[in-house]
């Protein structure tokens, strides 16, 4: 008589199950990068209507001084090089001329393919790589067309979570069909495993709001001080490329401590803002992904993950976080004041470490990595972190300026400005 099959336990059927509904999972998303991949080096224009929220379309197109001075107020960047015409039409540049980055105003971000229709899947700003060809001044029009170049599968065993990387370019022009500049962005999307609770990353007690001192906040109260006398930028006076050495300081911006009005200015200057019946447009196509406000129970855009603590909370989130982009922005603050009005900026490469909070005040600081020559000009490499309290790293940045050799302290602008035609 043959013995009698023996019986799995409650535990054991369970375990079966959500190791089938993870192999399901690894299924999926290797057939969901299969299929995007097939797409590689796809071209398309950027269009102006946003229709999906991925799709990351053209805010303003149209560069004006007005658009400029608030940009850099959204960056409490106070270099009269972009807001006083006086002074401006003083300086080599001979008028006011944008900031590095301003080119986020039409568009921070590229677009991606549909994400993959995962229970849980969510999108996160990993980092940009800019490459800027030419300065962008009032009158100038911007027009943008996106680059696919494919998705990788970086997910890790004992993670609970599955981790795709999405790379795209975006590449803008102006009204004569000439490259501004060009934006590489790194999107991390992550679908967490069947049976976990979370999606965000791991946030210890270290990361809870704690009041700051009345020292913390006289430091960036006199900080805010110095930035708006003047003392923290070069300005009018060139930094001449054979006064540079390896390991100089760049000095420090700090920035915070963060509040919903800031990101609420930052939302508005690059034109993210959506209201009423154009954000229900967009709630309506992926009302799974649309967290419910707990107490009107509305359903909320995704992007309110950035402006509202609930909405930060349903992916994993203690409270609201910052863009990836502001903080992009941010730290170019710092290389505008080493550089001063007689350099050029030329690229920048951001990763985001770890998340920055409503609450978290950004310490941004830098050094002098190498200065070399490259075709005969005078070029400097720097290395910039961004840190918040216990010295939490949530971003760093390599950027390449451009400085006047010493004698020509216009040289460098004579070449920006010739390498356009002006």
């Amino acid at each position: 008589m043959a013995a009698p099959h023996p019986r799995h336990s409650a535990k054991e059927e369970s375990m079966s199950t959500l190791n089938d509904e993870q192999h399901a999972l690894d299924e999926a998303l290797e057939e969901y990068v299969r299929e995007t991949n097939s797409r590689v080096g796809e071209v398309k224009p950027v269009p102006v209507k946003r229709t999906e929220h991925h799709e990351y379309t053209l805010a303003y197109r149209h560069v004006t001084e007005d658009l400029i001075r608030m940009f850099t107020v959204a960056n409490g960047d106070t270099n009269p090089l972009w807001r006083d015409g006086n002074y401006a039409t003083g300086s080599p540049w001979g008028g006011i001329v944008a900031p590095p980055l301003y080119f986020y105003t039409a568009a921070a971000t590229t677009a991606l393919p549909e994400p993959p229709r995962i229970a849980g899947f969510d999108l996160f700003h990993g980092g940009s790589r800019v490459r800027m060809h030419r300065p962008i001044r009032h009158g100038d029009t911007l027009s943008a067309q996106d680059v696919w170049n494919g998705v990788e599968n970086r997910s890790r065993p004992g993670r609970p979570h599955r981790t795709l990387l999405f790379n795209g370019e975006r590449r803008f022009y102006n009204q004569d069909d000439e490259l501004v500049a060009a934006l590489h962005t790194r999107i991390i999307g992550t679908a967490r495993l069947p049976g976990t609770k979370t999606q965000g990353p791991k946030i210890g007690p270290d990361r809870e709001i704690r009041p700051y001192s009345d020292t913390e906040l006289k430091e960036v109260q006199d900080h805010y001080d110095d930035e708006l006398a003047g003392k923290l930028r070069r300005g009018s006076q060139p930094r001449y490329w054979e006064d540079v050495r390896e390991g100089d300081d760049l000095g420090t911006v700090l920035k915070g401590p963060l509040d919903i009005l800031d990101l609420a200015t930052f939302t508005g200057v690059v034109g993210a803002g959506i209201a009423h019946a154009d954000k229900w447009e967009m709630i309506r196509t992926e009302l799974s992904r649309s967290p419910r406000d707990p107490q009107t129970r509305a359903l909320h855009y995704q992007m309110d993950w950035h402006l509202f603590d609930a909405s930060a909370q349903a992916v994993g989130m203690p409270r609201a976080i910052n863009f990836g982009a502001y903080m992009d922005i941010n730290a170019t603050h710092l290389v505008n004041n080493w550089l001063g009005d007689h350099g050029w900026f030329l690229e920048f490469d951001s990763r985001v470490g770890a998340p920055m909070f409503v609450g978290d005040l950004l310490r941004i600081s830098g050094k002098v990595v190498r200065a070399y020559e490259e075709h005969g000009r005078g070029l400097v490499e720097l290395a910039l972190t961004g840190t918040v309290r216990d010295d939490i790293e949530v971003t760093a940045v390599r950027a390449i300026v451009q400085l006047p050799h010493r004698g020509f302290p216009d040289e460098v602008v004579h070449q920006v400005l010739s390498d356009v035609g002006a």
